[in-house]
């Protein structure tokens, strides 16, 4: 019965997960119709999209403070009523202002959502926790693929608004939530939870905490400018609109791929990484070496089974480094998850304004991950393994 409850608990988590890359890539999908429903430029979609992440970024730190004190189920269930009540708030806003507040409303709940996701996935599964973790990135993968596609066939109707794209997915969670609370209450692994600790940043000072934010930090940078950058590699090589397009679900794919596989790589995460790094940096060799469509398409192949479990892997070994305090830990991975893609697109994309040297720049960020990856093994992380 246990063992029922809890694979039960672990799929809520993960479907939860999984709505989340619903909302993720529902957003990207949606913001020009936003802005076109208001009569705005289509410069505006940016601001949407940054109010999301504003509001992820002002709720993140808090929801860690309150995790390891108050319990992350809680806080889950609490972000994810947050979470909903932006999505109608979009549902029934006919002007921009309130549809900015409902998003940031969205985002508010959307990063604890994901943090203490994970940070509950891997407390409830000791010596399981990378499993669980690309099980539920995998889920991940498949809502941000699945989205775009239902929103194209959506707009294609008529009398089609983004609004209530937004209403369908929050009735979704609603039902989720209903289901969380009706599958229990009670934690079904033992674990303790710490006095209230007001600082989450406190963890960064075991220096393998450190290691692995600055890497997720730095590995952000690849995984949030790769897919956007991918299609205007395709279009600047001539390809057409559909066969650049394409190219970004080929990415997303070979991701779910590589963390179907990294379900099974429990305790080998940090030799996994590294290999994965060195992926990266041979597939964007390919992509801009290549002369023919094929080989350009194999480049992209390759980056997206580089990036699949890293993500995961890192937040894993963060969760495992403080188990009492494995909320801050996840919570600060998210911050620096989130300052990364933040940051980069601008950074490495848009201020660089060239395409071929965006990926060398990609390269460059992997390359600069190795090391931190040698000196987390160095600092005995292979010891947290169980």
């Amino acid at each position: 019965m246990r063992y029922t409850r809890q694979a039960v608990q672990n799929v809520q988590f993960c479907v939860l997960i999984g709505i989340l890359g619903v909302i993720s890539s529902t957003l990207s999908s949606t913001a020009d119709h936003m802005a076109g429903a208001f009569h705005q430029p289509g410069s505006a979609v940016g601001t949407y999209i940054s109010v999301f992440f504003l509001g992820c970024l002002v709720s993140v730190p808090f929801g860690g403070i309150l995790a390891d004190w108050k319990g992350k189920r809680r806080i889950v269930l609490i972000a994810a009523g947050l979470l909903c009540i932006g999505m109608f708030m979009v549902f029934l806003s006919v002007r921009a202002l309130p549809v900015y507040i409902g998003l940031f409303f969205i985002g508010v709940g959307f990063g604890p959502c994901e943090s203490l996701s994970s940070a509950y996935l891997a407390d409830e599964n000791p010596g399981r926790a990378t499993r669980w973790l690309n099980i539920s990135q995998v889920g991940f993968c498949i809502g941000a693929i699945a989205a775009p596609l239902w929103a194209a066939w959506y707009f294609r109707q008529s009398d089609s608004s983004f609004q209530r794209l937004f209403a369908a997915i929050g009735s979704a969670v609603v039902l989720l939530v209903v289901s969380l609370l009706l599958s229990g209450r009670r934690s079904l692994t033992p674990v303790k939870t710490s006095a209230f600790q007001g600082n989450i940043f406190s963890v960064l000072r075991d220096r393998r905490m450190l290691l692995l934010a600055v890497m997720i930090f730095l590995y952000l940078g690849i995984e949030s400018v790769v897919p956007a950058y991918t299609k205007q590699l395709f279009l600047s090589a001539g390809n057409s609109e559909a066969m650049s397009s394409i190219m970004i679900s080929v990415f997303w794919g070979s991701m779910i791929i590589s963390r179907f596989i990294g379900i099974f790589l429990d305790g080998k995460e940090i030799p996994s990484i590294k290999i994965l790094l060195l992926v990266l940096i041979a597939a964007v060799a390919i992509v801009l070496a290549a002369r023919q469509t094929w080989m350009r398409a194999i480049g992209v192949l390759l980056l997206g089974f580089g990036c699949g479990p890293i993500w995961p892997m890192l937040v894993s070994l963060a969760a495992r480094i403080s188990p009492d305090r494995s909320g801050a830990a996840c919570s600060i991975m998210m911050l620096f998850s989130t300052a990364g893609a933040t940051m980069f697109p601008t950074l490495i994309g848009t201020w660089v304004g060239n395409v071929r040297i965006t990926f060398i720049l990609c390269a460059l960020l992997a390359l600069l991950c190795l090391p931190f990856a040698a000196a987390a093994r160095n600092s005995h992380v292979r010891q947290l393994q169980p």
